[in-house]
C-alpha cells in the first residue's frame, strides 16, 4: 500500500475518533458525571484548547523532528488520550476525564502538522494537489458530520 493511502487511512480514523470524542462529551458529561452546562463548556473548551496550545510548538517540532516517528507519536498520544478518558468516566474522575480529552486532542493537532508535512515526501509535485485534497477529505467529511449532529 502506498505511503500516501496509509496517510490517508490514518486521518480517516483520526479525525473520526475526535469527532466521536467532540460529539459524546456533553452527552458523557451529562450521564456519567451529571455535569452542569458550565462544566460541559468547559471540558469542551479543553478538547479545543488542544489546538489553540498545540499548534505552535508542534509545527516546530514537526520542522525539526523525525516525521515517521512524530506519526506514531501522534497516534500513541491520541489512543492514550482516548483510552484515559474511560478510565476517567470508570473512575468517576471529571479532572481525569477533561485532561484526557485535552491529551487526546493534543495528538490529533500533532498528526494533522506531520501529515501536512509528509505529503511533499511520499507524492512528486505534479500530484500534491491531489494527495493534500485526499487528506484532507476527511477532517473535511468530520467536520460537516459534527456539525449536522450538532444541529440537528
Amino acid at each position: 500500500m502506498p505511503a500516501i493511502r496509509q496517510l490517508i487511512g490514518a486521518a480517516y480514523g483520526t479525525h473520526f475518533a475526535d469527532q466521536i470524542a467532540l460529539v459524546s462529551l456533553p452527552l458523557v458529561a451529562a450521564l456519567a458525571f451529571d455535569a452542569s452546562p458550565e462544566m460541559i463548556g468547559v471540558l469542551a473548551a479543553c478538547q479545543s484548547s488542544a489546538h489553540l496550545l498545540g499548534s505552535i510548538p508542534f509545527g516546530i517540532l514537526v520542522d525539526q523532528g523525525q516525521l515517521r516517528t512524530l506519526t506514531i507519536l501522534s497516534a500513541l498520544i491520541a489512543a492514550v488520550g482516548f483510552v484515559m478518558t474511560t478510565v476517567g468516566i470508570v473512575l468517576g474522575s471529571l479532572l481525569l476525564f477533561g485532561a484526557s480529552i485535552t491529551l487526546a486532542g493534543f495528538g490529533v493537532v500533532l498528526f494533522g502538522l506531520t501529515s501536512l508535512s509528509i505529503l511533499p515526501k511520499v507524492v512528486g509535485n505534479d500530484r500534491i494537489a491531489k494527495a493534500n485534497a485526499g487528506l484532507q477529505f476527511p477532517r473535511g467529511v468530520e467536520k460537516f458530520w459534527g456539525f449536522r449532529s450538532r444541529a440537528t
